[in-house]
């Protein structure tokens, strides 16, 4: 773990923000001020993908996805969701975000815009996951030349229903017109990227596109933690 990423787990743990008490995904006993354990680590680690990019056909954007949405990378993001596990959130996205930096792709002056929830949900959950996966990496990428996080670029203005009961051209429709451009302070020279939890056919991410396209805000490409895409490929599993 990086340097940063230790520094910003210590601060949160000053300012009295709770830290779990064992692993947030498996439960089992960690170290210092470690929220995941060395097996799950481990485990997360074997669903990295090789290569973290790609272009995607139908947006012509960039894709940067951290791993396999599989096994333990499953159960993390489920727990993240379910579970009232804000702070894994955060370190998935330190994770994403250290990645992301070493990458080829990686671009200075970026601007992170997570993608809205529906209000309802993100009321009952008590925070949105992407906010704070884009809080993560940006825990790492700021500074001098780094990326801003924009929080409430992008907000929901119709609720949708669960997308995964759609298929690929049914659940475009469904995310039509769910959003539009909210409070946006700073326009990066270098364009927005959108941050996800897991990235599956893309359809809520091509909207978020459009909408911000139609505003004259250009968009670099898309972050996520998990994505189900054959095309990347596994370290091993």
């Amino acid at each position: 773990m990086l340097l940063k990423t230790q520094l910003s787990m210590f601060a949160r743990a000053v300012k009295g923000i709770p830290m779990p008490r064992g692993c947030a995904v498996c439960g089992r006993r960690c170290h210092g001020f470690e929220i995941v354990c060395s097996d799950c680590q481990q485990k997360l680690n074997n669903l990295r993908f090789v290569k973290h990019y790609m272009v995607e056909k139908k947006s012509k954007k960039r894709i940067f996805i951290l791993g396999k949405y599989a096994g333990v990378m499953k159960q993390a993001i489920g727990a993240l969701k379910y579970r009232n596990q804000p702070e894994l959130a955060l370190w998935l996205g330190r994770e994403l975000g250290e990645a992301f930096e070493k990458s080829p792709i990686y671009k200075p002056n970026l601007t992170l815009v997570p993608i809205p929830m529906n209000r309802e949900k993100e009321l009952k959950r008590g925070y949105n996951q992407a906010e704070l996966i884009a809080q993560g990496i940006h825990d790492i990428t700021f500074g001098l030349g780094g990326t801003r996080l924009e929080r409430n670029a992008l907000i929901r203005v119709k609720e949708t229903q669960p997308l995964y009961q759609f298929g690929a051209e049914d659940r475009q429709k469904e995310i039509s017109g769910c959003m539009k451009v909210g409070q946006f302070n700073h326009h990066s020279t270098n364009g927005v990227v959108l941050v996800d939890d897991v990235y599956t056919t893309g359809a809520t991410c091509r909207e978020a596109i459009k909408v911000l396209t139609v505003a004259g805000i250009p968009v670099y490409g898309i972050l996520a933690i998990g994505t189900t895409n054959k095309a990347f490929k596994v370290k091993s599993i």
